[in-house]
């Protein structure tokens, strides 16, 4: 399997795999005789979304915490990039919305940290 990167940088660890799903139709709220409240507009979706479930490993606590920061940084400042999923695909005007941490880091003696997240990436531009 292909490494899934941002940017070109494998930011995401190398336990990971991305699955990308539609967007949803734009919802719009409208007030004439028989609407009235929200409704779906069918006219294609709003772009698209990636989850992301992954482990980042580190040799030591302060590289992990560094890879962690990486990808909060990137949903704190909003950057916009290129996005390489599972599959090889590449995606232009991607950014990271979201980042979670599944758990507390695990310590293996002689082997290093690790630790598991979800990620959550929006495209702004669909294929």
């Amino acid at each position: 399997m292909p490494p899934i990167t941002f940017n070109a940088s494998p930011i995401f660890g190398p336990a990971t795999y991305a699955w990308p799903s539609a967007g949803e139709p734009a919802t719009q709220i409208n007030t004439y005789p028989g609407v009235n409240g929200m409704e779906k507009l069918h006219h294609g979706n709003r772009g698209m979304t990636t989850k992301i479930k992954g482990e980042l490993e580190a040799a030591d606590f302060p590289s992990l915490g560094i890879s962690v920061l990486n990808l909060l940084e990137l949903v704190a400042n909003g950057t916009v990039g290129t996005f390489t999923d599972s599959y090889g695909m590449t995606w232009p005007g991607v950014w990271v919305s979201g980042f979670e941490q599944v758990g507390p880091p695990t310590y293996t003696p002689g082997i290093g940290v690790s630790v598991s997240y979800t990620a959550t990436l929006n495209h702004l531009v669909t294929p």
